[in-house]
């Protein structure tokens, strides 16, 4: 039951990473981002709630605060900074190399680079977006 419950937490994480790869544009409203950011939001619930049955089934009563604690210390103190550490030097390293691809900009025309990199950042998103779901998959048939 408990791999039945992560399983489906990671599958809305999952589907919320998808969604975005698609919605991702430059007219994108903000109104078609509630569906992705509910599937977000009931992955991570699920997730977290799976997590501390499983502390209830393994952890004797008089730690299981304490694991709870530790749990949820992990989960926000470590786990959130380390993972928007990570996308953030991705996006980096993929802006930068999607912003050499462009051969020849001209000069003195600052709109012209304006709408390049932006393009650039529109199309760093989505890989990474990509990337997720790759990774999400792989983490899908590990669990």
């Amino acid at each position: 039951m408990i791999n039945l419950l992560t399983f489906l937490g990671m599958l809305f994480v999952i589907f919320y990473s998808l969604m975005m790869f698609f919605l991702i544009s430059s007219d994108l409203k903000i109104e078609s981002l509630y569906l992705p950011l509910l599937c977000y939001g009931f992955g991570h619930v699920t997730v977290f709630i799976t997590l501390t049955v499983y502390a209830q089934a393994t952890a004797p009563f008089k730690n299981y605060f304490q694991v709870l604690c530790i749990l949820g210390l992990i989960k926000t103190g470590i786990g959130s900074p380390a993972g928007e550490a990570v996308f953030a030097r991705a996006l980096q390293g993929v802006m930068e190399a999607n912003l050499a691809s462009v051969e020849v900009l001209e000069k003195g025309l600052e709109a012209n680079f304006q709408i390049i990199s932006a393009q650039a950042l529109l199309t760093s998103v989505k890989e990474l977006f990509g990337w997720t779901v790759i990774f999400g998959v792989c983490v899908l048939i590990l669990i």
